[in-house]
């Protein structure tokens, strides 16, 4: 008898979304997962969220599956996960086992305890959201000190993919749907930011995806804790700046006093909350690697000006 196909095909990203919300697919894959490493666990269950495939295993295990299109990510997440275990006080997943089942990749982590933000911050009155952030901002500024160079494989010429993201930039957000009103200031934009490309930038070890989903808290009696940051197949070494993209978007979501919280707790002082550092987040979020506009348009505020500058300073209210 054949052996049986335990995971589908997935040779390109578009192979890859074409599966990845069938769950019979990899169903069968975890238990045999499982059996080869002799991990007991009394529940298996799929985590709904997430870019790619990952279960809960118990209380204590997780793992996370890596289509062959994007073993690279799955090079990324090991080395920086590895590298940063007993770095931080921040918990980040420790790996277990790692192996490799029909071309698929995988990770067998520990499971991080305590619920994501989003689960908490209906629930958060202003002043915890303020202190979570504060702790968040603390620990991130942390991570950014550490030393890189056992990163090597990380490796990048910072100033020349800057550049080539602005060179982009106007394109990529067009072929998104961008409408022209806000394609046309994007380059004058640009330019007037001030991103110190004529200078050796300092690199550091970035998340680049910081968002409630991935970062989870626990409550302890009548105070609450940050307890884990997940996912960091996306990391990257760059400019710390770049990090606080996703921070305007997808923590603090244009809410002033809660990016105030996370930059005093990075260490910025209150006289360099400024326009120009407004504008510099703003830039970065125009560069990203996985920049969407007309993602951002639909769910973060927006005032009848369509001005970037305008943008700026309402989605990183300071």
């Amino acid at each position: 008898m054949s052996n049986p196909n335990w995971l589908p095909l997935a040779n390109t990203p578009e192979e890859f979304q074409a599966v990845v919300k069938q769950e019979s697919l990899f169903s069968g894959a975890i238990p045999h997962i499982l059996e080869i490493h002799q991990l007991q666990v009394n529940s298996i269950s799929r985590y709904s969220k997430g870019s790619l495939v990952v279960y809960a295993l118990g209380k204590d295990y997780a793992i996370k599956l890596y289509p062959p299109c994007f073993q690279q990510d799955y090079e990324k997440e090991s080395l920086v996960l590895n590298y940063l275990q007993g770095r931080l006080s921040l918990p980040t997943p420790k790996i277990y086992y790692s192996g490799e089942l029909e071309c698929w990749k995988y990770l067998i982590m520990s499971q991080i305890q305590g619920s994501d933000w989003n689960f908490f911050w209906k629930d958060w009155g202003l002043s915890q959201k303020i202190a979570m952030s504060e702790q968040l901002g603390a620990e991130i500024a942390s991570m950014h000190r550490l030393p890189i160079h056992s990163l090597g494989e990380l490796k990048m010429d910072w100033n020349q993919f800057v550049k080539t993201q602005k060179e982009n930039a106007k394109n990529r957000q067009r072929s998104l749907g961008l409408s022209e009103v806000w394609l046309e200031q994007i380059d004058p934009f640009l330019n007037q930011v001030n991103l110190k490309l004529d200078q050796k930038v300092p690199l550091v070890l970035l998340h680049t995806e910081l968002m409630r989903d991935h970062v989870f808290a626990q409550k302890d009696e009548q105070s609450f804790r940050l307890s884990g940051l997940i996912d960091f197949e996306p990391s990257m070494l760059g400019a710390a700046e770049y990090e606080f993209s996703s921070v305007g978007l997808f923590i603090s979501s244009g809410q002033a006093e809660v990016l105030r919280g996370f930059c005093r707790g990075y260490g910025y002082a209150d006289h360099s909350l400024d326009e120009s550092l407004q504008y510099r987040f703003l830039a970065y979020t125009l560069l990203h690697r996985y920049s969407h506009f007309p993602w951002y348009l639909s769910f973060m505020p927006t005032l009848p000006q369509q001005k970037l500058e305008i943008l700026a300073k309402m989605w990183w209210a300071l």
